[in-house]
């Protein structure tokens, strides 16, 4: 029994903690929104500037149920993905990227480093150095290995298509990253971050009633004092 409570408390943590990710991502992501991007209405008007952030929150909800979805076709975690898609938003977008194109840019990146070995938290400056066209030997190992040059990503810019040009580059080293996913090792990282998922979803009644109960905490303190 003392197995079985430990088990389900350490199952319950591990959910709430998941969720706590998923809610400061959340914020991360809408304010690198708000700030990289110029955020206007569905019809094309300027917003004040809470309300860019409260359509800039509703962007971020949208980027993150797709990086879900992309990490399950990945071998990197959604945790994974959603770090580098954060270190990947502003110089996308000073690229002239959309949202959507930086997210599969990076899910394109995620792959190759698979295929070539690189570990995901070494994304960061690789997806700095692609967008911004500052690529170096030691710093940029995936663009390195498919002779992607500096002058390749200043020509892309220049002619408007950089997203095609590093999307036809990736592909074929995209495609060795597919088929990491289907060996032991591949399935069991994405079944283990789809298990954490699931666990998160169904957790989300909890979060919240936890959240409501530390707010109490605090306002009680706060009367209190």
């Amino acid at each position: 029994a003392r197995v079985v409570t430990r088990e389900f408390v350490s199952m319950i943590t591990t959910a709430i903690r998941f969720q706590a990710e998923i809610e400061s991502t959340r914020v991360g992501l809408s304010g690198l929104i708000a700030a990289s991007a110029e955020i206007r209405s569905p019809q094309g008007r300027a917003l004040g500037i809470d309300d860019q952030l409260l359509l800039s929150q509703q962007i971020a909800i949208d980027q993150m149920n797709k990086l879900r979805v992309d990490a399950l076709r990945t071998a990197a975690s959604y945790d994974e993905l959603a770090r580098a898609f954060q270190n990947a938003i502003a110089p996308g977008i000073q690229s002239g990227l959309t949202l959507d194109q930086i997210r599969k840019v990076t899910v394109n990146i995620s792959q190759a480093a698979t295929g070539l070995g690189l570990a995901q938290d070494q994304l960061a400056e690789e997806i700095r150095s692609l967008f911004s066209g500052t690529i170096t030997a030691r710093s940029t190992r995936i663009a390195t290995a498919l002779g992607i040059s500096n002058a390749d990503i200043a020509n892309a810019k220049k002619l408007g298509n950089l997203f095609e040009f590093l999307s036809s580059r990736f592909a074929a080293i995209g495609k060795t990253g597919k088929l990491l996913l289907n060996t032991f090792t591949g399935q069991l990282s994405n079944t283990a971050d789809a298990l954490k998922q699931l666990l998160a979803v169904s957790s989300a009644p909890l979060f919240e009633q936890l959240k409501a109960g530390l707010r109490d905490v605090q306002e009680a303190v706060f009367d209190t004092s």
